[in-house]
């Protein structure tokens, strides 16, 4: 599996390119983002290890930078598939992206680990685990495990939920991220973002701590 430094995060953005080989701009659009690169859909052809210039527009500002094609996949109807390494990304362009890629806002609380936020993504929270709350196999292995009824679980579920959302719904968090699941893309098999919350100097897990 590919190995990850910068965890990638789904967002769909205008892309304009022009190719070292061919200098008439052409149009894309992202499939996700990281730090380090990003993956993009296109009508327009690409080769392999093809040098680019590139501008996304990432509201209200236009980051422009160097890249270079890691890969192209044919789709249907003439589409292509292409992934996109950065190059020579400008440190002020290279805050403003980690500001928007890691400065989440929390649309809603799933649970007491897990949060929606404002761009669909969902996050699995680092180093906590709490009770469940809905119906689910986990739900039944917790109550197997810890030798407590269902209804209990559920009670102590909603409590993680309420403390959660007291520190987080609707609020800007910013996420950290942990090598050691660079392995995996940093998402679980759920497809759910692994990451630490991390505002007031302080990680989600201290606080339940």
């Amino acid at each position: 599996m590919e190995r990850r430094r910068h965890p990638r995060v789904e967002v769909d953005h205008a892309v304009l390119f022009h190719s070292d080989i061919y200098r008439n701009p052409k149009v894309a659009s992202t499939f996700d983002l990281s730090l380090g690169g990003m993956k993009i859909e296109s009508l327009h052809s690409l080769n392999s290890q093809e040098g680019l210039e590139i501008s996304i527009a990432i509201q209200p500002q236009v980051i422009s930078c160097r890249g270079k094609v890691i890969y192209v996949v044919e789709r249907e109807k003439g589409r292509i598939e292409a992934g996109i390494e950065f190059e020579g990304l400008s440190e002020p362009d290279s805050i403003y992206l980690k500001e928007y890629l890691f400065d989440l806002r929390v649309k809603r609380v799933v649970d007491g680990d897990t949060l929606l936020s404002a761009n669909g993504e969902r996050v699995r929270l680092i180093g906590v685990d709490t009770p469940e709350v809905h119906k689910s196999k986990k739900l039944y292995r917790d109550a197997e495990r810890t030798g407590r009824d269902i209804k209990t679980i559920k009670a102590l579920g909603r409590k993680a939920s309420a403390f959660t959302k007291s520190l987080v719904d609707t609020k800007e968090i910013r996420l950290e991220y942990d090598q050691a699941y660079a392995h995996i893309g940093h998402r679980d098999k759920y497809g759910r973002i692994l990451a630490i919350r991390q505002f007031w100097g302080g990680s989600m897990a201290e606080d339940f701590s």
